[in-house]
């Protein structure tokens, strides 16, 4: 797989806000807890989907163990820019794909993104790509992997270790 298609899987795949529902015992204190957590996790989801609108530049790429260089990166660079709950990916001088739609759970130890790429041109819905994101002040890490078959869902990583069939990126902030 290419790194353009890497590339285009890292933003082609929806994050997903997926909260527990509260336990059924008392169902009324259930669903006040359930509420507090929703409000609490939606405002965090937020804050985060805030911080990271803007674009963002590919400093580090590995997948599969096997690093993009540096030389790679400054040749043709990788810019994720996000958009609202949108991320476009340009890899050099072309954009890859088209929109993503991406939704962030940062309730999750670690935190859960979903990129959920648009259907394609026959109406066929794409799979859901399951990551992990890290946000520390202007530095971005995103971790995914491929599924084991083509037209399968990936299980999401638990860690930032790329791994067979995995990826990790690594951007910085671009300043305007």
């Amino acid at each position: 797989m290419s790194w353009k298609c890497l590339a285009a899987l890292t933003i082609c795949l929806p994050l997903g806000l997926l909260l527990a529902p509260a336990g059924a015992a008392d169902a009324k204190k259930g669903d006040d807890a359930s509420k507090k957590k929703d409000a609490k996790s939606d405002k965090q989801a937020k804050s985060d989907k805030d911080l990271l609108q803007g674009k963002w530049k590919a400093v580090a790429a590995v997948r599969d163990g096997k690093a993009r260089t540096e030389e790679e990166l400054k040749d043709k660079p990788m810019v994720l820019t996000f958009e609202g709950d949108k991320a476009t990916l340009r890899d050099g001088d072309r954009d890859v794909g088209d929109p993503v739609t991406f939704k962030l759970d940062p309730s999750k130890k670690p935190k859960q993104i979903d990129v959920t790429p648009p259907a394609s041109p026959d109406g066929t819905e794409r799979h859901v790509m399951k990551g992990i994101y890290e946000l520390k002040g202007d530095t971005l890490k995103l971790s995914f992997k491929r599924p084991e078959e083509p037209g399968q869902s990936a299980e999401r990583p638990t860690d930032f270790t790329p791994g067979e069939r995995g990826m990790v990126v690594t951007l910085e902030r671009q300043k305007s």
